[in-house]
């Protein structure tokens, strides 16, 4: 995993060097390695189990912004793979890049073309909490944009309950666990202003889902 690490770092890097990364909020399960400089001081010991790494764009950038993603990637020994849908993921052998963007409305599927970043990426829904509270954290003196802890802690509650497969309900849990009883009393604050804020749908699958985790419930009353 310390390899994987190092090869993410370097794809860090590389998007940093051609102006790629300021306009990108890295997410999944890879943020909660970043978060460790935040929760400095901490019992905080995150374990990370995927080869995927997932960046949210949170909104369009500038029309001035002309970046070819997909060559810049490809000159790093990616492949390019493009869902039925028409978004398009990065592939090496070790791990692949996915690039997400809010979605809004009902309609599902259509891929989301972002001529300014050169490619076509995946929307999905519930990403506004995530784009919507963005701070930055250093990671290996690499500065990320990455949701509040906060809002990744009720994040992963929400899709939990989205997910097929079993196995990445309880990873999204663990994930929420592990970072949400990490957080400051000053975090908690943020917390309860986000929960708040969520929608009434999304409050009750929250409370749904606490009903059923203990420890998720002792964490966040």
């Amino acid at each position: 995993m310390n390899e994987l690490q190092d090869d993410i770092f370097e794809l860090l890097k590389t998007l940093r060097k051609n102006g790629i990364l300021e306009h990108l909020v890295l997410i999944g399960s890879w943020a909660t390695l970043g978060y460790q400089e935040y929760f400095k001081g901490v019992e905080y010991h995150p374990v990370i189990r995927t080869t995927d790494i997932d960046f949210l764009i949170p909104k369009k950038p500038s029309e001035r912004v002309q970046i070819d993603v997909a060559k810049i990637l490809e000159g790093e020994g990616f492949l390019e793979e493009f869902a039925s849908d028409g978004w398009v993921t990065f592939h090496k052998p070790e791990f692949h890049v996915e690039f997400l963007y809010p979605r809004v409305g009902p309609r599902s599927g259509d891929s989301i073309k972002v001529p300014q970043l050169g490619i076509s990426v995946r929307p999905l829904r519930h990403m506004s909490l995530l784009s919507q509270n963005v701070i930055k954290v250093s990671f290996k003196g690499i500065t990320l944009n990455m949701p509040h802890p906060a809002a990744y802690g009720l994040h992963k509650i929400i899709i939990s309950t989205k997910r097929k497969k079993k196995e990445k309900t309880i990873k999204d849990l663990a994930a929420a666990r592990e970072v949400l009883s990490a957080l400051s009393q000053k975090d908690r604050q943020v917390l309860k202003k986000l929960h708040d804020n969520l929608t009434r749908n999304e409050k009750k699958t929250v409370s749904e889902v606490l009903k059923k985790d203990s420890q998720l419930q002792d964490i966040l009353e």
